[in-house]
């Protein structure tokens, strides 16, 4: 149900913002090049080189890999669930407000509604929702885990070492950022 409305089954197709004061922290920035270039390959290589979402593909890549996260909000902790491969117009609804920057966001809210069947009011009520989520998770700082990497074959020393990054530490460093940024001219921030 999105704002009073039945949608049917579980959308296909999700839009997962990740919190401001989570932004610049990922896995790709938490392990070596090395080890990403061979987790996002076995991502691929398990998804056949097929989205997991719309199975398609793109056109100068064919997918892209994208962290999966869960937010436990009593405990403030944003945890890395798997990764997945999507093609990027699937990758770019993930990250909507990233493609309103980059000025593709009626793009991304259209490829929203294709996959999921859905109306256009019915996927701008979902990406409306969507926002408030962010909006209220932005408003903490949350601790990052990145134990699954385990499940990737990443050293587990590794993710004791980078995944324990404080809530704190990484707030400021996002605040920081964005900062920089927008003194500098590049984007707007949400």
């Amino acid at each position: 149900m999105i704002d009073g409305m039945e949608v049917g089954d579980p959308p296909r197709l999700t839009i997962e913002l990740v919190p401001q004061t989570c932004w610049f922290s990922n896995v790709r920035d938490q392990v070596s090049p090395q080890d990403w270039d061979r987790i996002r390959r076995q991502v691929y290589e398990n998804a056949g080189r097929r989205c997991e979402v719309c199975g398609g593909r793109g056109s100068r890549h064919p997918v892209e890999c994208h962290e999966v996260w869960e937010y436990d909000e009593a405990a403030g902790a944003q945890h890395l669930v798997r990764m997945i491969a999507l093609c990027p117009a699937c990758h770019e609804v993930k990250h909507i407000g990233l493609a309103g920057i980059r000025g593709r966001a009626e793009l991304a809210r259209e490829h929203l509604a294709q996959v999921n069947g859905w109306s256009s009011d019915v996927a701008e009520r979902y990406i409306q929702e969507a926002f408030a989520t962010w909006r209220s998770r932005s408003a903490r700082a949350w601790s990052l885990d990145i134990s699954n990497l385990a499940a990737y074959e990443v050293d587990p020393a590794l993710i004791a070492e980078t995944g324990e990054a404080s809530a704190g530490d990484r707030a400021r460093s996002v605040a920081s950022t964005v900062d920089q940024r927008a003194r500098r001219g590049q984007g707007r921030v949400l």
